[in-house]
């Protein structure tokens, strides 16, 4: 069964790749996929070049609303359509991690291509977050942190 969530980010990835961005998948989404774990998906993170959500902003409203989407938060770079959350954050955040695009799995469903971490890379990025200054107390980050490490550990 496809989830509303991965539907949604099919609907925007299929955008974004009609632009000539290949976003890379992040958070809870990115955990469902890697791992198969039904858990809950609060919002889609999506990673893009940092143009995108510096000087390009105004074309990625246009471009959301166009199907759409409408802003829900600018500040934290958010859209909302249907109760669902997309959010736009720099690609250059990989580097909080040692990462770079390359370092990623590239992947491709229903004719949407995207990038997305692998378990040990995602895994690093949640232990990473969990203690950030700005994440800390907005959201529990330790069940993911578990179920990746399980998953690391039986795969």
């Amino acid at each position: 069964m496809v989830s509303s969530e991965l539907k949604t980010f099919l609907m925007v990835g299929k955008k974004l790749n009609e632009e000539g961005i290949i976003p890379v998948l992040f958070g809870s989404l990115a955990v469902v996929m890697l791992t198969g774990k039904d858990i809950v998906v609060n919002d889609i993170d999506l990673l893009v070049p940092d143009a995108w959500v510096a000087e390009k902003w105004g074309e990625l409203i246009k471009l959301m609303s166009r199907f759409g989407f409408v802003v829900h938060n600018e500040t934290e770079h958010e859209f909302v359509l249907d109760n669902k959350i997309v959010a736009f954050a720099y690609e250059s955040t990989l580097g909080d991690v040692a990462l770079t695009t390359a370092d990623l799995l590239k992947k491709e469903v229903n004719e949407v291509k995207f990038l997305l971490p692998k378990a040990d890379q995602l895994l690093k990025v949640y232990q990473y977050s969990r203690d950030d200054g700005y994440r800390l107390g907005k959201r529990n980050d330790n069940g993911k942190i578990s179920l990746l490490e399980e998953f690391i550990r039986l795969t």
